[in-house]
This record gives structure tokens, sequence and C-alpha cells, in this order.
């Protein structure tokens, strides 16, 4: 006999020493789903992992989903190591994907956009089968990541977009968290700047060891620099909202290219979707974003972002 959760006969087995709890079955866990393939260019495979709520109670419920572009300086990036700390997002009924794009010493700007509307498309097309409610997506990107999601999620379907990509499917998305992502190339300068702790990423290519290439040179490749600035990519008839949070000590990428842009999204009437928060004393660091009140800010955030899409 095939029993319902309801109809299943609780057990009436008992003896004296037995400790009882109470089942919380509207309580909220996190399954993992690594390492899946979601595209190929050429012989160079992308990859992305998959963090999902869970909850006995309803099992088949379909979730939220905020897409994670990590950061690397357009390097090989490491999609593993923000996994711990992104997992909490299913506390608060989120999943997240993590996306692994194709570094600039396989190819240059705009490889990266691309990838990452590969991935919104794939997982769109793949939701049912992970349990994603992909309607609406949010993207997230800290450093290099936060360049990409910018550009990508204020592009959406226009832009730059994969040529072999199934376009009807869409890459559009609902709003935008950047973690100091750099927004203006050229503006270095303007604040110190120091690069040594790009040293985390992986298989950093000797070029950038030896200091005769920078991570810039490198995504820039044949482009005009001003090419990978963010604000040009802005369309205004459908600008989505933006959070931004940069460090006043950042070290890697300057606070001033953030004021910068939220400067320009104001001068141009944007300044009501771009949200931009100083985190005093912040640095182009890890733990300080990932707190757990710093993930209440990004949660709410997407919620935001999904319910005003739905009104």
């Amino acid at each position: 006999m095939e029993y319902t959760y309801e109809s299943f006969p609780e057990s009436t087995a008992w003896t004296e020493g037995i400790e009882r709890i109470a089942a919380d079955r509207k309580s909220l866990g996190a399954l993992g789903f690594y390492g899946i393939e979601y595209a190929r260019r050429g012989d160079y495979p992308l990859h992305l992992h998959i963090l999902r709520p869970v909850m006995d109670a309803h099992p088949e419920r379909k979730w939220p989903l905020a897409v994670f572009i990590p950061g690397s300086g357009w390097l090989k990036q490491s999609t593993e190591y923000l996994t711990p700390m992104l997992a909490r997002f299913a506390s608060r009924g989120i999943a997240v994907a993590v996306v692994e794009y194709r570094p600039s010493f396989v190819a240059p700007f705009p490889a990266q956009i691309e990838d990452e509307k590969t991935a919104v498309r794939f997982l769109r097309s793949q939701g049912d089968r992970f349990g994603l409610d992909t309607e609406r997506i949010v993207l997230i990107g800290n450093s290099s990541g936060g360049h990409t999601v910018l550009i990508g999620g204020l592009t959406g379907d226009g832009g730059p977009c994969a040529a072999g990509d199934d376009r009807s499917v869409s890459a559009e998305v609902s709003g935008i968290i950047d973690l100091y992502g750099p927004t203006e190339f050229g503006m270095k300068d303007q604040e110190p700047r120091s690069v040594g702790n790009i040293q985390f990423a992986p298989n950093i290519p000797e070029c950038i060891r030896n200091g005769s290439r920078t991570p810039e040179s490198l995504i820039i490749g044949e482009n005009p620099p001003e090419r990978l600035n963010v604000f040009p990519w802005i369309r205004k008839d459908r600008m989505i909202p933006i959070l931004m949070i940069h460090g006043s000590k950042d070290r890697l990428v300057p606070f001033a290219q953030s004021v910068h842009f939220f400067e320009k999204c104001r001068e141009n009437g944007l300044g009501d979707r771009v949200r931009l928060i100083q985190m005093k004393g912040g640095d182009h660091g890890v733990s300080t974003y990932w707190t757990e009140k710093m993930i209440d800010l990004y949660a709410g955030f997407i919620r935001e972002c999904m319910d005003g899409e739905k009104k």
C-alpha cells in the first residue's frame, strides 16, 4: 500500500527512557548539486553549482534563484571557495547557482558576459529539474564578477550574447547585486591601489606573476578600454534595480569607481534604480561581506526585485 505522509500511521512503539523531539517539517535545509556542465566553448567546459533550499513539508516546492559570479580578476575562478557562505541563502528560502566563466587568458571580454547569459538561459531551461523558480532571477557578483553581472544584467537579451545560445530562452534578470566590482577602466590612479591580493586566484598566468601584464590588460584584449566601462551599456528604457556594496578601504578596486557610477546614474535620472552602500573600513575582502546581517540585506533586496516583477 502506498501512503502519503498524512495517511502514514505514526509508530506506537515505545519504551521507558526514550526521548522525543517534535519534527519541524517547515524548517529549511540545503542541498548541493555540483559540477554541472552548462556549456562547452570548443574544448573548454563550463560548470556551475546549485545550492538549493529543501523543506520536508513541501518537497515539490520551487525556489527563487540568485546567480552568483565569483571574482578572480577575470582569471580562472575558484567556484567552491564561497559555497559555505552562499549556502546560507537556503535558510532565507533562496537558491544560489555559482557560475564559472571563461578566464581572460582563454578568451577576453565579452566572453565572460556571454557565459553569464548562457548560464542564465541554461538554468531557466533546467529549472524544473533542480526545483528552481526561474521566472525571476537576480545576479550577484563580487569584484570582477561584479563587473560581469553589471554589464550582463543591464543588457539582458541585448548586448554580448553567445552565438550558439537558444534565444527563445530569456537572459533577462530582475536585479543586480554588485559587490565592489570595477565599473570604469582608466580610473585606477584616482585613489591608492594595491594588486597584491589578486594572488588568491588559481592558475595565475606567469605574465601577471612577473608583473609584465595586469588583469585589466588581459581582459581588455583588443577592445578599446572604454568598451568595458559599465555605464555606456545601460539601457535606460529597461533599467533594473542595482544594489552596490563597496568598502571605503578597498585596496584593489577603488571605492571612487562605484561613486562615479552612482553619480552618473543620478545625473541621468536613474538614481532611484541604484542603491550604493559604503562599507566603512571594508577592504576587497570576503568575511565582512558575508555576515548574517549582509546576507539578510542581500536576501531582502532579492525579494524586493522578485516581488516588484510580480506587481
